[in-house]
């Protein structure tokens, strides 16, 4: 939920609340006052009875109705008691309704006499003009919640402007391009702050960018010239007479080590590279020519190791991405096919829609699916294999916003790729 909506959402139901609440007080007092009103003139017409009672013999008649209804009857000394007041519901024949009545029940004690005096009152119109004035405080407070809801919208809006400002800077904010934020004062003290914040933290991020970025650089051309120093002296110690055996594989094993350690320096400079978004040229490629142009690279080794290569090409699959990359997510996949293979296995790759597939024979792996996308993860049947294959390819694919699937099956290993646009290149140009 945005916080603007969240702002709104408490106000409104703190207001509720608040109203509701005073609601009911006004209501439940509003009533005490009326039932006050109406004892205090219970109270005026029993003091008038009792004067009419001290200057009769007998009990003279009152005027009475259905909205004031008065009894005066003599009663046994045993019954007095205190007054009370009470209230009662009256069925009215006319209106064929229950009415609402406030009564007074009283004991006079005169001379030698003992009456009882009860005084019944209609809250007929008390009630009518109570429920008026409920429902125009309602009308009041709903009117009122309106418009606090309106002038909280625009003042929060007003107010979280530079916030939603600030927040667009920082969601299009590239580290590619070198520099900061550089995020504007505002009026309100807390943005202020954070845009300060926000302005030292992308500054001093840019500056580490352009660090590393130099450092894998500068790691990348210089580790790559004493490897090849390396390399060459080995092949010119190999060729020399007297070698034993032992020798040679001392220094065939010296080679495949530095050729590992040059691999794996290309790879790792690669992967950085990648996220550090230095691919940032992206065009309308075409996978399947992509990967027509890399089977004919790799038709020596598929050849040497005497595999069968079949395709199930439904379709082009062409995506927007960066060419290289595109390149080298599909070498690495097929490499990857071609070095885990077994001898005389065969290789499957099919297009289907937007899914790219290629299923290789192999031997049961001892990797769990979900790490084999780890960097420097490989089954100990490939100990030469530096395992960054698989890391890059997901990289290049998370990069790109490409599923990367991997399933087993009885002696085979097939690797997905579900691309987000598909179709022929002609269609997306």
């Amino acid at each position: 939920m945005k916080l603007l909506s969240k702002t709104v959402l408490y106000s409104v139901i703190f207001s509720l609340l608040t109203f509701t609440a005073g609601g009911f007080i006004f209501y439940f007092n509003l009533r005490t006052q009326i039932i006050q009103e109406v004892d205090q003139s219970l109270d005026l017409e029993k003091n008038r009875i009792i004067q009419k009672l001290m200057f009769a013999d007998t009990i003279p008649g009152f005027y009475t109705s259905f909205e004031n209804q008065i009894e005066v009857v003599e009663v046994p000394a045993s019954l007095r008691r205190a007054d009370t007041y009470s209230d009662l519901l009256i069925y009215d024949s006319i209106e064929k309704d229950s009415i609402p009545f406030r009564r007074l029940d009283s004991y006079l004690h005169l001379y030698t006499r003992e009456y009882h005096i009860g005084i019944s009152k209609s809250l007929i119109n008390k009630s009518e003009l109570t429920g008026d004035i409920f429902l125009l405080m309602l009308f009041l407070f709903i009117s009122l919640l309106m418009i606090l809801l309106l002038v909280n919208v625009q003042i929060s809006r007003r107010m979280l402007r530079p916030f939603y400002k600030t927040l667009e800077n920082v969601k299009t904010y590239m580290i590619t391009r070198g520099e900061g934020l550089n995020l504007p004062k505002t009026p309100t003290t807390e943005f202020t702050m954070l845009n300060n914040v926000l302005n030292r933290m992308s500054a001093k991020i840019s500056k580490d960018f352009i660090s590393l970025k130099e450092f894998t650089e500068n790691a990348s051309h210089e580790m790559q010239t004493p490897l090849a120093v390396i390399r060459s002296k080995l092949e010119l110690l190999i060729q020399h007479e007297n070698l034993t055996e032992d020798e040679i594989r001392l220094i065939q094993s010296i080679s495949d080590s530095a050729n590992k350690l040059s691999r794996m320096s290309r790879a790792l400079v690669l992967i950085t590279r990648i996220d550090n978004q230095q691919f940032s040229d992206i065009e309308n490629v075409n996978i399947t020519d992509i990967l027509n142009n890399q089977l004919e690279n790799l038709e020596e080794l598929i050849t040497e190791k005497k595999i069968t290569v079949s395709r199930d090409l439904q379709n082009e699959i062409c995506a927007k991405m960066n060419p290289a990359l595109a390149e080298i997510m599909l070498t690495n996949l097929l490499s990857n096919a071609i070095k885990h293979n077994i001898p005389g296995g065969s290789i499957h790759i099919s297009t289907r829609g937007r899914v790219f597939s290629i299923t290789n024979t192999g031997l049961h792996s001892d990797i769990e699916p979900s790490e084999l996308f780890g960097r420097f993860r490989k089954g100990s049947q490939h100990p030469d294999s530096i395992g960054l294959g698989l890391s890059i390819v997901k990289k290049i694919a998370d990069t790109h916003k490409i599923a990367v699937a991997y399933t087993t099956g009885e002696g085979t290993h097939t690797l997905t790729l579900t691309f987000s646009v598909t179709g022929s290149l002609s269609e997306i140009l």
